[in-house]
């Protein structure tokens, strides 16, 4: 009469992967090495911000509002905010912000454009296509 060989396990079971002791300590330290390494390495450090898509605005404007400063972790960086910020400018139809890696933030603009002059005395106001009110002018008269 054949009998099953015992395997040493209780039925029904499998042995699996095992992770020792040892294995899962290296795995912490290498996780806690990897985020200082992203977080503090100046590898990482935002070294250029690139603006395009600028007609009417100045890309130093831009860059100026954005409130993001060279040499702060690329990843620290919080492009949402920047992105609003950006925004506020009524020049500003959209603002896309990205991570170029290792060390570059673009900065990708729409602007609207100016498609009508209204005038009210010697007041001037700029509307893109949308009805959006641009910004205000005065013209002076010499008399």
């Amino acid at each position: 009469m054949d009998r099953p060989a015992h395997s040493g396990h209780p039925a029904g079971t499998r042995p699996g992967p095992r992770l020792n002791v040892w294995e899962s300590l290296l795995f912490i330290v290498l996780l806690v090495l990897a985020g200082y390494v992203l977080f503090r390495s100046p590898l990482f450090a935002v070294q250029r911000l690139e603006v395009t898509g600028t007609r009417l605005l100045q890309p130093d404007q831009i860059r100026a509002l954005a409130g993001i400063n060279l040499g702060e972790n690329i990843f620290q960086v919080n492009l949402g905010r920047a992105r609003q910020r950006i925004t506020l400018l009524p020049l500003v139809k959209t603002a896309v912000l990205s991570r170029v890696l290792p060390s570059t933030v673009r900065i990708q603009v729409t602007e609207r454009t100016p498609l009508v002059l209204l005038e009210e005395g010697n007041v001037f106001a700029e509307l893109d296509a949308d009805g959006y009110y641009l910004q205000p002018g005065t013209v002076t008269t010499s008399g």
